[in-house]
């Protein structure tokens, strides 16, 4: 009996001890600061960032500067998840999920946001190729892949789009003119299954290769291989 009381009265010393943890850790305030930039140029971008907390509610709001991309803001607690939305005229909205770290003290944290220009006809290219060398079905592991250009694309609803795929060489352009399209066309249909409405999209599979970036022309390094450029092309807005 005095075995299992004095066992009650351990587990009850580390559950309040764990409140009072998470208690001191929620009550700590957390800033963040970082630099937003224009994805495709690297310049600085002046943007409208908003925090929220889980339940979508802003609790604060801040302007990177135009110059820099600089920003700041505070009052996040510890141990917590948030939001910050951007928003601008000129870039497509987008959303990044923040974590911020359990701490009993004072602490700034950093992160850097990269941003897509939202000008028609702008050529937003896939920063990793979705698709094997010569395959046209999309590779194991694209879903991370196009998780960023997904999450953009369904917050900017209203924004319609073109998918272009050039070839891995002139030699498939010439051999397998039609793999681009399948390319494009296996696009379109995975972009369709996770919720975008196929009204928004076209598509276009190319006949030459990308003249923005074309196959290297000595051979690659062991190991790596050129894959024809992947494009999303703002269409209408």
């Amino acid at each position: 009996m005095k075995l299992i009381l004095r066992a009650s009265l351990t587990l009850v010393a580390l559950f309040t001890m764990l409140l009072s943890s998470n208690a001191q850790f929620s009550s700590t305030v957390v800033a963040v600061r970082g630099v937003v930039l224009n994805e495709l140029t690297g310049e600085p971008v002046k943007i409208k960032i908003q925090l929220m907390d889980e339940t979508g509610k802003t609790i604060n709001r801040a302007f990177s500067n135009s110059k820099t991309g600089e920003y700041y803001m505070t009052g996040l607690r510890a141990g917590l998840t948030y939001k910050c939305r951007l928003v601008s005229e000129n870039f497509l909205m987008e959303e990044f999920t923040l974590h911020t770290p359990n701490t009993d003290r004072y602490l700034e944290i950093s992160r850097d946001f990269m941003v897509k220009p939202l000008i028609e006809g702008k050529k937003i290219p896939l920063k990793v190729p979705p698709f094997e060398l010569r395959k046209s079905k999309i590779k194991f592991g694209a879903a991370m892949i196009l998780e960023d250009i997904i999450s953009a694309l369904k917050l900017n609803d209203q924004v319609k789009f073109e998918i272009i795929c050039y070839p891995d060489s002139e030699k498939q352009a010439n051999e397998s003119p039609d793999m681009t399209l399948s390319r494009a066309n296996a696009l379109k249909d995975y972009f369709v299954t996770v919720g975008i409405s196929p009204d928004r999209i076209s598509i276009t599979g190319a006949k030459q290769v990308d003249p923005d970036n074309p196959p290297p022309a000595k051979k690659a390094a062991k190991g790596k291989r050129y894959i024809g450029t992947t494009y999303v092309v703002i269409k209408s807005i």
